[in-house]
């Protein structure tokens, strides 16, 4: 099955080029809390998260993680670092649960940006609207209550969902979520368990089952 063209940011190079991408990537399946890469690692690769989800972060001298931003299925991760053309990774990349990854030279990625300058352009946009995505996020955390932080946080993953269906099984780890959000996991516990009596969504282990109905809640 060539899942490349189900991906939003391949997809644009027709069905031909994403089957012929996907018979030379190599897929790798990883348990939660796998680091893709680390800070200082070679820049080899660009990623294609075809299940389960990965977030990228910063750590401190002391230890300490701040998380940027989540990912979710089916998209592209990595490719900043090979338009910025840097050598090496200055972040992490992690995986919040079980993860299916489909992995592509970095060099197959550039000669169809140079093959197709159209391409190139459309990567601009795509580009914008995740930096717009992450500073979205970043507002949230500074401006919302705990618990408008928690729903704007699972909307935006409902809407990165590839399902399409009525729910949305958004995996997570409770340290993960509340360092996102700025939030200690006592709020984070708290907000998502009435969410879960009114209705709005199902605690699983490990994930959390978003019903369609959160879009009630979004905020005006």
């Amino acid at each position: 099955m060539n899942m490349l063209f189900q991906c939003k940011q391949l997809k644009p190079l027709g069905e031909q080029v994403c089957k012929e991408l996907w018979k030379k990537s190599t897929i790798i399946e990883i348990e939660s809390s796998t680091y893709i890469w680390t800070k200082g690692q070679d820049v080899n690769s660009i990623y294609v998260l075809l299940e389960g989800a990965v977030y990228f972060s910063e750590i401190d001298k002391e230890g300490t993680e701040t998380v940027f931003y989540p990912q979710y299925p089916v998209n592209v991760f990595g490719e900043s670092e090979v338009f910025l053309s840097l050598s090496n990774y200055n972040n992490y990349a992690r995986s919040i649960s079980k993860s299916k990854i489909a992995v592509l030279d970095k060099a197959l990625f550039i000669h169809q940006l140079e093959l197709n300058p159209a391409y190139s352009r459309w990567w601009l946009t795509e580009m914008t609207q995740r930096v717009q995505f992450i500073k979205k996020l970043r507002m949230a955390t500074i401006q919302n209550s705990p618990e408008d932080r928690v729903i704007q946080a699972l909307i935006e993953a409902y809407q990165h969902s590839r399902s399409g269906e009525e729910v949305c099984e958004f995996a997570y780890t409770q340290d993960i979520f509340a360092n996102l959000l700025g939030l200690s996991r006592r709020v984070v516990n708290r907000v998502l368990n009435d969410l879960e009596s009114r209705g709005y969504l199902n605690l699983e282990y490990g994930k959390v089952v978003i019903k369609e109905s959160i879009f009630e809640l979004r905020k005006r």
